[in-house]
C-alpha cells in the first residue's frame, strides 16, 4: 500500500506500507517562480488564486467574490468552475475562468491559494511551496480532505477553515492577515516545500519492481519511462 500521505500508515498492516507521497504532473517537477511571474506579467503586486476543484465550488465562489470586491490591490484569478457566468459582475477586479489548463504557471507565480485539499490539489500546492488557505469539501469520503488539510495546517504550511464557517468577511481578514505578513508568508512557502515529494511515481514503481510485477524492468529502479 502506497500512502500519499505518512499519517495514513495507521489505518493499515505496517509490514506492507511504504510512503510514496502522491504522484505529480511532470510540469510541478520543474517550477520556476520567477520565470511564472514574468509570463503573467506580474511585478511587485501579490497575487492570490482562488480554486475550488474541477466542478468549482460555491462557496469558495462566493466568499472569494466577497474578498475581490472588497480587498483592493492584489491581483487575482478565480478558476470558478460552471459557476463562471454567475460571475460576471467582477470581470473588471479579476480574471475569472471556468477551466485553467496551465495550473502550475498559476500555482508557481502566486503568492497564495484559497482552496479544496483533495490530494492532488495538496500534492501541487506543495511542489509549489504554495502558501494556502484549505477549505475541505465537507462531502468527501470518510472526510478525507479535512485530514489532508490538517497535515498542511499542522506543519505551518496553511490554515484550515471548515467549510460551515466560510464566508467573506472571515475570507477577506485571512488573506489580508497573511498577505500583510510577509514573514508569515515565507514560512508558509518553506513549510510547504518540506513536505513537497516531486519523485513519488519513482517510488512507486520501485515498490512493484521489488513484487516483480515487471519482471522485464527489474534493473529500471525508479525510471518510470523506463518501466513503462
Amino acid at each position: 500500500v502506497g500512502l500519499a500521505f505518512p499519517e495514513a500508515a495507521k489505518f493499515f498492516d505496517k509490514d506492507k506500507v511504504f510512503y510514496a507521497g502522491n504522484p505529480v504532473r511532470e510540469t510541478f517537477k520543474h517550477l520556476d517562480r520567477k520565470k511564472a511571474r514574468e509570463k503573467l506579467g506580474l511585478e511587485d503586486e501579490k497575487f492570490v488564486l482562488f480554486m475550488g476543484g474541477s466542478q468549482g465550488a460555491h462557496s469558495i465562489n462566493e466568499a472569494a467574490a466577497y474578498v475581490i470586491e472588497n480587498y483592493k490591490g492584489p491581483r487575482y484569478v478565480l478558476i470558478a468552475g460552471a459557476e463562471k457566468e454567475n460571475l460576471k459582475r467582477l470581470e473588471d477586479k479579476a480574471e475569472v475562468f471556468e477551466f485553467y489548463e496551465d495550473m502550475a504557471t498559476l500555482m508557481a507565480a502566486a503568492d497564495l491559494i484559497v482552496a479544496r485539499s483533495g490530494a492532488t490539489t495538496i500534492s501541487e500546492i506543495t511542489a509549489s511551496e504554495l502558501p494556502s488557505v484549505l477549505i475541505p469539501y465537507p462531502l468527501a469520503a470518510g472526510d478525507h480532505q479535512s485530514f489532508n488539510a490538517r497535515t498542511l495546517g499542522e506543519n505551518g504550511a496553511a490554515i484550515v477553515i471548515s467549510d460551515k464557517d466560510l464566508n467573506g468577511p472571515l475570507l477577506k481578514e485571512t488573506v489580508k492577515g497573511l498577505l500583510e505578513d510577509e514573514s508569515r508568508l515565507e514560512a508558509m512557502r518553506r513549510h510547504a516545500g518540506e513536505l513537497k515529494v516531486l519523485d513519488a511515481d519513482g517510488r512507486i514503481v520501485e515498490e512493484l519492481c521489488k513484487l516483480n510485477v515487471f519482471p522485464e524492468a527489474k534493473d529500471a529502479g525508479p525510471d518510470v519511462d523506463a518501466v513503462l
